[in-house]
């Protein structure tokens, strides 16, 4: 018996370690729409260690993981799975969060996210969107800015003070 209840406090250890996911969301306007290679962040419990960890150069950002996490992501059609680039591991008074960016080359459309750490791997979360954030296409003429020459001949643009300019 006294076996079994010490098997037991250990499984129940285990499984408190799991990841578990409670959002995923852009890092910019904490929407459900994430695009391609944005930042985004996970929120969550036992997504990572306690403490504050960015990711820092030469390996800024990383797929590699941070902090002993990775977030993968995995197209609900199908493919192979995207590791996402760790930013930062969050845990620190109750929140428990990380930053990550979509690589610019993952497909669009919907993803199953998960959190792998020591302690397991998290259910998946499908509430991703995929999209482009791309205003322009290919075709677009990039806007260029005027060189200091056109500037000085044709003096500061319309509304703006020499100074301003």
């Amino acid at each position: 018996m006294k076996r079994l209840l010490v098997f037991l406090a250990m499984a129940v250890g285990a499984l408190a370690q799991t990841p578990s996911i409670t959002s995923v969301l852009d890092g910019g306007g904490y929407t459900v729409d994430v695009a391609q290679g944005e930042v985004f962040v996970v929120k969550g419990i036992n997504l990572s260690p306690s403490g504050y960890v960015p990711a820092t150069a030469p390996s800024y950002p990383t797929t590699a993981g941070l902090n002993g996490v990775r977030i993968t992501l995995t197209a609900v059609s199908g493919g192979a799975v995207v590791n996402a680039y760790m930013v930062y591991t969050y845990n620190l008074s109750g929140v428990n969060q990380l930053a990550a960016v979509l690589p610019s080359n993952a497909a669009l459309g919907a993803y199953d996210v998960r959190v792998i750490t020591s302690g397991g791997t998290s259910a998946a979360f499908r509430t991703v969107k995929m999209f482009c954030a791309c205003a322009w296409k290919a075709s677009d003429t990039v806007p260029t800015m005027p060189s200091a020459k056109t500037v000085a001949e044709k003096g500061p643009a319309s509304g703006r003070s020499a100074s301003a300019a």
